[in-house]
């Protein structure tokens, strides 16, 4: 749904709950994606 802010807290809260969970992946992932910087995408 486009809500990365409310995904991230929801990710928090799960490995809040459960250290060991999938979440932890899930959150990585979702931080890889956040912080993507192509610099070429910039230099057009």
């Amino acid at each position: 749904m486009g809500d990365w802010q409310q995904a991230l807290n929801n990710y928090l809260e799960a490995i809040e709950r459960n250290p060991e969970s999938p979440a932890v992946s899930a959150r990585d992932m979702l931080m890889n994606i956040l912080n993507f910087y192509n610099k070429d995408m910039y230099n057009q």
